[in-house]
C-alpha cells in the first residue's frame, strides 16, 4: 500500500507541475511573434493619428493628450514570471507599450514606431537610494539574447522624458499621482545610475530592471507575482486593469486569425508630414515585418530573373533536355506495371542508360559533322592554294615572254641601223 501511495503521488506531482509550467509558458512561449505591422493601422486609428514621416515609414501619435503627457505614465507595475510588467491604464496600451518604442519629436512631440517583437515593457531604468525612475526605449535600442537591450546610437535620454517615484510608492495602484514634480526631475537625474537589465529566459523576454528583492527592502513591503491572463478582445482592457483586484494582469496579444483578417493601409487616411530632423532613420534597429517581406520579395524577383537568364543561356542544349524528357516519360510508362520500391529503381537504371545513349548519339553526330567541317576546308584550301600557283605561273610565263620579246625589237633596230 505504501508503494501505491508513493508511486500516485509521484505521478499527481508531475502532472501538476507540468500543467502548471505549461499554463506559465503556454502564451509567451516565444517573444519574436509573427504579428504584421499593418495590423497596428487599422487597430490603432480611432486612438491617433498616422503620419508618413519617409518613404514607407510610418509613425502613432496619440490624441487627446495633455501638454505634459509621457508613455509609460497612466497604469502601474506589476511583478510577473516577463519581469516588470507595465499595466496600462489607456486603450492603445496593449500595442504602444509592449510592441514599438518611442521618440519625442521637437514639433510631433512623442510618437510611436511600430514593430513585431512583445515584451512586458520597453524602457529603460535609473534609481538611487530614494529614488526609482523610467523612460521609454527609443527607436535605436534592440534586444538580443547574448546582449540583451543594445543601442545602435549613443544614447542618453533627456531629464524630460523620465518619471522618478520613490520606492514606498512605485508598486502602487496610481503611480501617476506620485511622480516627482518637474522641477526636481534633472537633479535625482544626474544622481542616479542607468539600467536596463533586459534577459532571454525561456524565449521569453524578461524585463528585469530594478532587483525585486532591492525594491522590497527600500519600500518594506513584499511584491508578489502575478498571472498573465490573456483575452481574445481589447475592448475595455483599460477598464479591466484599473480595479482594485490585483490577483492577475489582463494582457491582449492578438492571434493569427486576427492578424489574417486584418485590412490593408488605407494610404488616405494617413496624413504627410515631415521627416523627423532630431531621428536618424538609417540608425533604426527595430525590426519592421512589412521590410522584411519587401526584402523577400525582392529576393524572389531577382531569382526569377536569374532563372530565364540561364533559360535564355541555355537554348543551344535544349534538344538534349528535350529528348531526355521524352524518354522518362515513356521510360514511366513502361515500368508502370512493375510493383513495390523496384519500380524507381529500374525506372531510373533505364532513364540514365537513354540518356546516355542519347547525348553519345548526339555528341557522335556532333565530332563527324565537325570532322566533315575540316576535311571540307582543307580541301578548299588545297583547291585555293593550286588556284593561286597558277595564275601566279602564269603571270611569270607573260612576263618573260614579253622580255623576250622586247630583246628580239632591239636587236632587230639596231641591225637595221647598222645596215644604213
Amino acid at each position: 500500500m505504501k508503494k501505491l501511495i508513493i508511486t500516485t503521488a509521484i505521478f499527481l506531482g508531475l502532472f501538476l507541475s507540468t500543467s502548471e509550467s505549461s499554463s506559465k509558458y503556454r502564451y509567451y512561449d516565444r517573444y519574436n511573434n509573427n504579428i504584421d505591422v499593418d495590423f497596428f493601422f487599422d487597430a490603432l486609428e480611432p486612438y491617433g493619428e498616422w503620419i508618413e514621416i519617409g518613404y514607407d515609414e510610418y509613425v502613432w501619435r496619440p490624441d487627446f493628450v495633455g501638454y505634459n503627457w509621457k508613455p509609460y505614465s497612466e497604469g502601474r507595475w506589476e511583478w510577473t514570471r516577463n519581469g516588470w510588467h507595465w499595466v496600462s491604464y489607456e486603450a492603445f496600451g496593449w500595442a504602444t507599450y509592449h510592441y514599438g518604442r518611442w521618440f519625442h519629436d521637437d514639433y510631433y512631440g512623442w510618437v510611436w514606431m511600430p514593430d513585431n517583437v512583445w515584451a512586458p515593457a520597453w524602457v529603460e531604468w535609473r534609481n538611487n537610494n530614494n529614488y526609482i525612475g523610467w523612460a521609454p526605449l527609443p527607436p535605436y535600442a534592440s534586444f538580443n539574447r547574448k546582449r540583451g537591450i543594445y543601442f545602435s546610437v549613443r544614447w542618453n535620454s533627456g531629464y524630460n522624458h523620465w518619471n522618478f517615484v520613490t520606492y514606498n510608492n512605485f508598486n502602487s495602484i496610481h503611480v501617476n499621482n506620485y511622480y516627482v514634480n518637474h522641477s526636481k526631475t534633472r537633479h535625482i537625474f544626474n544622481s542616479t545610475k542607468h539600467r536596463t537589465n533586459y534577459y532571454d529566459r525561456n524565449n521569453r523576454i524578461v524585463n528585469g530592471g530594478i532587483d525585486r528583492r532591492y525594491v522590497e527592502r527600500k519600500s518594506g513591503r513584499k511584491i508578489s507575482t502575478r498571472d498573465i491572463v490573456t483575452t481574445k478582445s481589447n475592448r475595455n482592457l483599460a477598464k479591466r486593469n484599473n480595479t482594485k483586484n490585483r490577483r492577475d494582469v489582463v494582457s491582449y496579444r492578438p492571434n493569427r486569425n486576427e492578424i489574417s483578417k486584418a485590412k490593408k493601409i488605407d494610404r488616405a487616411k494617413i496624413t504627410k508630414g515631415r521627416k523627423l530632423k532630431s531621428l536618424k532613420t538609417d540608425k533604426v534597429s527595430i525590426r519592421k515585418s512589412r521590410e522584411i517581406n519587401k526584402t523577400n520579395r525582392k529576393d524572389i524577383t531577382k531569382q526569377k530573373s536569374e532563372l530565364r537568364k540561364n533559360k535564355s543561356n541555355n537554348k543551344s542544349h535544349s534538344p538534349i533536355v528535350k529528348r531526355s524528357k521524352n524518354v522518362e516519360k515513356k521510360s514511366y510508362d513502361r515500368t508502370k506495371s512493375t510493383n513495390g520500391n523496384n519500380k524507381s529503381v529500374k525506372r531510373k537504371s533505364t532513364i540514365k542508360k537513354e540518356n546516355t545513349r542519347i547525348n553519345k548519339k548526339v555528341e557522335k553526330k556532333s565530332s563527324n559533322n565537325s570532322s566533315k567541317v575540316k576535311t571540307e576546308r582543307k580541301v578548299v584550301k588545297h583547291k585555293d592554294n593550286s588556284r593561286t600557283s597558277r595564275i601566279s605561273k602564269s603571270k611569270s610565263e607573260n612576263k618573260t615572254t614579253k622580255k623576250v620579246v622586247r630583246k628580239r625589237v632591239k636587236k632587230e633596230k639596231t641591225k637595221s641601223e647598222r645596215n644604213r
